[in-house]
């Protein structure tokens, strides 16, 4: 039996505790026994206990030097480079099996992708994965089935660690794309945020074809930076691609999505963080990813209309119907040709 080490122990940590329990040993390390699932063992804003076989500890507290065979990250992407700072401090020797980041987001501060955050944070390369899917922590903790991508360098340690998860729950398809995974599953987090504001402008019933054409819009201008960064074509059309951007986009219980319906309301990034942990709600990483974004942009020179766009909303700009006009009043160009959106 494999023993698998998850840092980060709010709803995804826990879902993944439960979900990977199923066939391995799970130890879930939590940064900070408040509001986590440590007190009570309920998974954080899910409601359902953890099983009685995942073992939980504190990151800053270790009873003793065990080791692993797989480490997750799956702490917000506001929190990987404290994490891994944590862990070499008070747990070095986890450090040493392969990691598989279980985050989707950009660097605030720097525009990264997560295991460019990790590489850096640990001084030194590592066996480091990514998983991504249309994966909503309330459907997998209840057991609805799902499908994600897990993606390293090593395509044979890949397929090892999807057949670590209950293949009947989450299944899992191996790649070795580990950027345009990351790229795709971080980006897909700001078009929900727009997906949730066209509901707030047009309602429920007839937001359908205003926010469509946003998603499209802006998966085009996904997959150009991915390739741009080095990501394979082909992950647009996977668990990873369009699959976690169809369900981000469409799920009401999605925290990117809630988010977008509050800024629509008139409410600031900044707003919308500050109400969503009161109520908790969750944290929408699309916002943090879409302030990170904009480093990513200024260097590929790379223009990003639809994410640019969003952004302004976020910083609180543009109001989300001002955003869609401006969109329009855009000068048309060939849809076909995906060299339309770069500038020199």
């Amino acid at each position: 039996m494999n023993r698998i080490v998850i840092v980060g122990a709010g709803a995804w940590g826990g879902t993944l505790a439960n979900l990977l329990a199923v066939k391995n040993e799970v130890i879930l390390l939590a940064r900070d026994p408040d509001g986590t699932v440590m007190a009570g063992r309920r998974i954080k804003g899910i409601d359902i206990s953890l099983k009685d076989s995942v073992l939980t500890q504190l990151v800053t507290d270790p009873s003793d030097n065990f080791r692993c065979d797989l480490l997750i990250v799956a702490v917000h992407c506001d929190e990987v480079t404290e994490a891994i700072t944590d862990l070499a401090r008070f747990r070095p020797q986890l450090l040493e099996a392969p990691i598989l980041i279980a985050t989707k987001g950009i660097d605030r501060s720097s525009g990264e992708i997560m295991s460019t955050v990790v590489s850096r944070s640990m001084g030194k390369v590592k066996s480091i994965g990514v998983v991504g899917g249309p994966n909503l922590a309330p459907e997998v903790a209840r057991e609805v089935p799902t499908t994600a991508s897990v993606a390293f360098t090593d395509l044979h340690l890949a397929q090892h660690v999807s057949t670590l998860f209950p293949a009947k729950i989450f299944r899992c398809y191996p790649s070795r794309d580990i950027v345009g995974i990351q790229v795709w599953s971080a980006l897909k987090n700001v078009l929900a945020i727009a997906s949730g504001m066209a509901i707030s402008i047009f309602g429920e019933s007839y937001h359908y074809g205003p926010a469509a054409s946003i998603l499209m819009r802006g998966a085009r201008e996904i997959q150009q930076l991915s390739l741009l960064l080095g990501g394979e074509s082909d992950t647009a059309f996977t668990s990873a691609g369009f699959g976690d951007l169809y369900a981000t986009s469409a799920s009401s219980v999605s925290r990117n999505h809630t988010a977008g319906r509050l800024l629509g309301q008139g409410m600031s990034g900044r707003e919308v963080l500050h109400h969503m942990k009161q109520e908790k709600l969750g944290f929408p990483e699309g916002i943090i990813t879409s302030y990170g974004l904009t480093h990513s942009m200024a260097r590929s020179k790379l223009e990003m209309p639809t994410f640019s766009g969003i952004n302004k909303v976020i910083s609180g700009d543009l109001s989300a119907r001002q955003l869609l006009d401006i969109w329009l009043a855009r000068d048309l160009v060939t849809e076909s040709k995906l060299t339309d959106w770069y500038v020199s």
